[in-house]
């Protein structure tokens, strides 16, 4: 994907690697649901390696976020751009809006933002937070799943007006 293309790309971070209840996948959803975002995430071919090659169970536990840890600084050693160049290759040419659900680095923020896109940061209290270097749309997770949707629908709206 590069900066000409006709597609809306949008990123999703918030908290630190390996932590769950911030709201990503919550955001993911209701942009697939409610906007017809088509879903992917960097870590997806990170994890096809790890089950591929290490036969990992797909079960999140200490070992697994190692393993995980250790292909993913291997493919970057290759390329900053390793992960994410697998993902965009793998979305198909009919998704017009995509959302990534995970972006960690700030060279997947750049790309974002390069592209045309922005990166949506799930705040919630009492979570640390992987600090990117982009300029991020912050919304705060501090409600019921109700509110997190008027929140992000609202949010997605006026960035791409």
């Amino acid at each position: 994907m590069d900066v000409k293309d006709k597609r809306l790309l949008v990123g999703v971070c918030g908290g630190q690697w390996g932590d769950g209840g911030v709201g990503k996948t919550a955001v993911v959803n209701i942009l697939t649901k409610h906007m017809g975002f088509y879903p992917t995430s960097f870590s997806t071919p990170v994890k096809d390696v790890a089950k591929k090659l290490f036969g990992w169970n797909g079960k999140m536990d200490t070992d697994a976020r190692i393993l995980l840890d250790q292909i993913c600084k291997m493919g970057r050693g290759i390329s900053e751009h390793y992960w994410i160049n697998l993902t965009l290759i793998n979305i198909p040419n009919e998704a017009k809006k995509i959302v990534v659900d995970d972006i960690w680095f700030d060279n997947e923020a750049s790309m974002i933002e390069q592209c045309g896109g922005f990166v949506l940061r799930i705040i919630r209290p009492g979570y640390e937070y992987t600090p990117l270097s982009c300029n991020t749309i912050d919304i705060v997770n501090d409600g019921t799943l109700a509110q997190l949707q008027r929140k992000v629908l609202l949010a997605v709206m006026q960035a791409t007006e």
